[in-house]
């Protein structure tokens, strides 16, 4: 047999088969050629998120001590009730808030109903509930159109987008179409308090909820000041938000509905029924901290407070389900498929903060109840986890100083040909704010709630409450006429504002 004749690597290999060697030689190459360089940018490595500024409780405020008469403190246990109610009412939008608010809200909807006038607009969230914080958004959304046309809802939110910013009611305006629901951001200018507002269209749990929250407020009178404390205490510790993967505030409520419900540790039904009387807001509030830092079954069980029971997982498959077995799962009061504590990615931070929170009111209510006994009555308990900012102070100074110079009702910034047909809402009665007439609030159907009725300190005697009104569309003729009281009438007089 001959073998190949040496040569070079691309010298022909000849098989020896009777055919002509030309036609059966096969050139090899060294190598493969190889791909023509591409030059790809250079990636800068992301900068790391600076940690998060220490929180110094000391330059933190506690204003709600001055509501609280000197009889009430008679004990560490009774002084942490009486500052959660003070705080709770602190809290509240005051009448210059709630002016500004309504203000805000009815600039929008005008807007709104100037570019779609077939859409019906609602408020939900907090601030149809009365559970906002000072600073809290303005959840709104509209029906317009057919949910299930997605490429036109998202063409109408751009559309209101440019509106907004056209009329002045909005300095910025972003439209999210990766959220779930498709949402806008908006953030108002200076002169109506640069307040934020979600715009959502054609989602219509979070409108259906009002009602039963409301409802299960009405039932369980502790839910209100609950549900403040924990919503200050989360927001201080950037745990408030699900955007930032904390607890949402609907996620929040349901918790305190939900252990209310359930009472996992057996307490009088007076002590649930009536927290006022009994003086029981510190135990609840120690025993929630309690029940969902270590008691809660995260693994096994999920939160349904429309059964008014915690439930296994294993009965129910929720849509998308959860990868971690421990993840907090709330069953949505209005669409039980939905998970509403999905984004709740941070509950591990979130349970240490209560765990910690719980340490630390312990070891309060020691020491206060030392000083008690030496006569001093001065101290706070609930000031060792929570306070008031000084930028809080400064924006309630800063929206009182807006209503009072009726800056909010100024016109410059909508075009001249809607300023004739605009009449801002002052809140008030006679020929502008009256229901003779042609106030916006007459014309566009009114606010969605009622916001909180408010006494002054000095009025001791007299009962603070509460009242609300069920959801319904602005322009809507027809009233729900379901009223909602807080269930604090005659529990928290003294608890006024200056």
């Amino acid at each position: 047999m001959n073998m190949p004749n040496s040569g070079t690597a691309t010298d022909p290999i000849l098989v020896e088969d009777g055919s002509h060697p030309e036609a059966n030689s096969v050139t090899l190459p060294t190598s493969l050629p190889s791909k023509p360089a591409t030059s790809k940018p250079d990636r800068r490595p992301r900068k790391p998120k600076p940690p998060p500024e220490p929180i110094r409780l000391n330059d933190l405020h506690a204003p709600w001590l001055e509501t609280i008469p000197s009889s009430s403190r008679t004990s560490a246990e009774r002084m942490l009730h009486e500052e959660i109610a003070a705080y709770q009412a602190y809290m509240a939008p005051t009448p210059a808030e709630r002016t500004l608010r309504e203000t805000v809200t009815h600039r929008l909807v005008a807007s709104i109903k100037g570019r779609l006038r077939d859409a019906r607009v609602y408020t939900y969230g907090s601030s149809a509930t009365g559970l906002s914080l000072p600073k809290g958004d303005i959840d709104m959304v509209l029906q317009s159109g057919s949910s299930n046309d997605e490429q036109g809802n998202k063409s109408k939110l751009f559309q209101l987008r440019n509106t907004l910013t056209r009329d002045g009611v909005a300095a910025q305006a972003f439209v999210v179409t990766r959220a779930r629901h498709m949402v806008m951001n908006v953030e108002c200018p200076a002169h109506l308090g640069s307040y934020k507002a979600d715009i959502s269209i054609n989602s219509m749990d979070g409108v259906d909820a009002v009602a039963l929250i409301n409802d299960h407020a009405v039932q369980w009178p502790a839910i209100r000041p609950l549900v403040m404390f924990l919503k200050g205490l989360l927001a201080l510790h950037k745990l408030g938000s699900a955007a930032s993967s904390g607890l949402s505030s609907y996620a929040t409520i349901s918790m305190v509905i939900s252990f209310l419900q359930v009472n996992p540790y057996g307490l009088p039904q007076a002590s649930i029924k009536d927290p006022i009387k009994t003086h029981s807001l510190g135990t609840l509030l120690l025993q929630l901290l309690q029940y969902y830092t270590s008691d809660f079954p995260y693994e096994t069980s999920y939160i349904s407070v429309r059964e008014g029971a915690v439930l296994s997982k294993e009965t129910k498959a929720f849509n998308p389900p959860r990868q971690q077995s421990d993840a907090l799962v709330i069953e949505c009061m209005v669409n039980p498929d939905i998970d509403i504590a999905r984004a709740a990615g941070r509950m591990k931070q979130v349970r240490e903060l209560f765990a910690e929170t719980r340490r630390t009111f312990q070891e309060g209510l020691v020491a206060v109840q030392t000083a008690i006994d030496a006569g001093v009555l001065s101290g706070s308990v609930l000031k060792k986890v929570l306070g008031v900012s000084q930028e809080l102070l400064d924006y309630r100074m800063r929206v009182t100083q807006l209503v009072a110079s009726r800056q909010h009702l100024r016109d410059d910034t909508l075009p001249q040909s809607r300023r004739d047909s605009y009449q801002p809402y002052s809140g008030g009665s006679g020929p502008r704010g009256g229901p003779q007439g042609g106030s916006l609030l007459n014309r566009i159907g009114g606010y969605s709630h009622t916001g909180s009725s408010y006494r002054s300190r000095d009025d001791r005697d007299d009962k603070r409450s509460y009242s609300y009104q069920s959801a319904r569309p602005y322009g809507s003729e027809s009233l729900n006429q379901g009223r909602y009281s807080s269930g604090y009438s005659g529990g928290y007089s003294g608890y006024g504002r200056r």
